[in-house]
């Protein structure tokens, strides 16, 4: 449930395929808890938790009525593949948040 104004549900739509990310790419429409333990509030504090993470993995909490699955990737890792992808899919910007209101 969201808390205050400005939450979000966050959720992972789709995994582009990368052998970093092997094994993860049939996961679609998970509502994400937490980043490291972390709340996530919204899709732009999302990007804030990733984009200050200095810790050797990322963990990503998704919501139990989805499995509860609990994801595992070494950071430097996905920052590479984070560059194939995008470069492989033609996006332009390594994170692309969209934070459309209505």
């Amino acid at each position: 449930p969201l808390k205050q104004k400005g939450d979000e549900v966050v959720v992972l739509a789709q995994v582009l395929a990368h052998e970093a990310n092997l094994g993860y790419e049939h996961l679609i429409d998970l509502h994400l808890l937490k980043f490291n333990g972390v709340e996530v509030k919204s899709l732009g504090h999302l990007n804030d938790l990733i984009s200050e993470n200095e810790e050797q993995f990322m963990t990503l909490e998704f919501a139990p009525e989805e499995g509860g699955r609990l994801i595992v990737m070494e950071r430097a890792l996905c920052e590479q593949a984070t560059e194939d992808v995008c470069k492989e899919h033609s996006i332009g910007s390594h994170y692309v948040l969209r934070t459309d209101t209505v």
